[in-house]
């Protein structure tokens, strides 16, 4: 079983470790921050959904 995750575009990460065993390879990342950031931080407010009934 495989774990994905998806990534915003321009996210940028530095390899902190590696490890090679055969037909698995793990590499560690850290995120960091880019100089010059290509996006704004997307504001989260969870808003009410008003239902109502006929």
């Amino acid at each position: 079983m495989e774990d994905e995750m998806l990534l915003p575009a321009g996210t940028q990460f530095k390899v902190t470790g590696c490890l090679d065993q055969g037909d698995l390879r793990i590499i560690q990342l850290k995120e960091t921050q880019p100089p010059f950031p290509l996006l704004q931080p997307v504001p989260f407010a969870p808003q009410a959904i008003n239902s109502s009934s006929s």
